[in-house]
């Protein structure tokens, strides 16, 4: 079986059995594979195979005799294709042990304030997190989905055990999670109000 972590297949031949496989293949897949392989020539494989890619009538070329020339097989090539998926998620992948050490917790909004020395805009949000942490304060870039009294009294999910960091003016204790939508602005991560301040996130 191949695992998520044998790289022993060179990513020339991956990209170059990509070409010889279909021209049908999305271009993009190949780049992903060299990447998610990571050799210095990924990239000139990927060129190479989209060159050959782009000419029909030169990329049917065998997977067997380029699975003797890179001392592997057809069939195993295939496989690393069919994993792409996995690969694609599973590049450089979380430990457990790491993810633990991240502290996500429930707070409740009690203050927003224009962020009038920031470069760019930014509001200034205190941030109840209950009795054992108390209220911390942090700068978000989410002025253009909110105004500062439409932040107030949310329930919302951040880190809270990154170190402080100075941001002009102001010292950020804590960092505010949301998604990144581009179209409307981030959007802040909230949970139901009757979600204690505090509380942990799993």
């Amino acid at each position: 079986m191949l695992s998520i972590n044998d790289h022993r297949l060179p990513s020339a031949f991956v990209a170059k059995a990509f070409a010889g496989s279909s021209t049908a293949l999305a271009l993009g897949t190949q780049w992903g594979l060299c990447h998610a392989l990571g050799s210095a020539g990924g990239v000139r494989a990927a060129s190479a195979s989209h060159r050959a890619t782009s000419n029909a009538g030169k990329s049917n070329q065998s997977l067997v005799a380029m699975a003797q020339k890179y001392k592997t097989s057809a069939r195993r090539a295939l496989q690393l294709v069919a994993l792409w998926p996995y690969i694609h998620r599973m590049e450089n992948p979380l430990t457990w042990d790491e993810f633990e050490r991240v502290e996500m917790r429930v707070g409740l909004v009690v203050d927003a304030s224009v962020f009038e020395a920031a470069r760019k805009p930014a509001y200034i949000i205190c941030v109840d997190f209950g009795p054992e942490i108390g209220t911390l304060k942090t700068s978000a870039q989410v002025t253009e989905r909110y105004s500062p009294e439409q932040l107030i009294g949310k329930m919302i999910v951040a880190v809270t055990n990154f170190p402080p960091k100075q941001i002009g003016p102001i010292r950020s204790e804590f960092l505010l999670l949301g998604a990144l939508d581009t179209l409307n602005g981030t959007a802040v991560l909230e949970v139901p109000s009757n979600v204690a301040p505090g509380t942990r996130i799993a």
